[in-house]
């Protein structure tokens, strides 16, 4: 029963993106689907309206809405300004390691939008033209990102928990670079011996 919505979501939008209506390229298949799901959630929670719209009332999901929607924009921007066929000039002229750009491409696109899928996305769609991508790979440019994002200021988690805690942002760093530093080096010597 727990299930009920997100399996219906999952239907209708293979439902109407096997249709044939068009929905598909638009993007509205899963818009409908959504709010498709989010009925049958409030059917089987039975929840009134008002409870339904209080996380709505809230900054924090706006803030994470509009970092997800600038992952995006800036993935797009980058494919759009070719962006890949620059870093491969670098590679395919022997002036750069692959290793550096798997690894500090991420970091800092993580870094800037505070998202972790936000820097693999754009990490990947400016690798994508330059490497082949296994499973090695994908590794070590998900933990850069992952790495890039931790130590964010753009990180709402981080942010918020600081400011929870009634920390500045440098003393937090003070204990969250040592262990960054350390969890980089584990995952280079990782990629490097297997």
């Amino acid at each position: 029963m727990a299930f009920s919505p997100i399996l219906a979501t999952v239907v209708v939008a293979v439902c109407l993106g096997l249709s044939g209506f068009g929905l598909s390229k638009a993007g509205f298949d899963v818009l409908i689907a959504i709010v498709v799901g989010l009925l049958v959630l409030i059917m089987i929670s039975k929840v009134t309206f008002p409870i339904f719209l209080k996380p709505f009332k809230s900054w924090g999901i706006y803030g994470i809405t509009a970092a997800a929607y600038g992952a995006f924009l800036l993935r797009n921007t980058m494919d759009a300004a070719g962006i890949s066929s620059i870093f491969k000039t670098f590679v395919t002229g022997g002036n750069v390691d692959i290793v550096i750009l798997l690894v500090f491409i991420p970091m800092i696109l993580a870094f800037m939008t505070g998202s972790p899928s936000g820097g693999v996305v754009a990490a990947i769609s400016i690798l994508a033209g330059i490497i082949a991508f296994s499973s090695k790979n994908a590794s070590l440019i998900y933990m850069s990102a992952y790495l890039g994002y931790t130590m964010a200021p753009t990180h709402l988690c981080l942010v918020f928990t600081a400011d929870y805690f009634k920390s500045t942002l440098g003393k937090v760093y003070k204990y969250v670079i040592p262990s960054i530093i350390a969890t980089f080096a584990a995952t280079l010597a990782v990629y490097i011996l297997f």
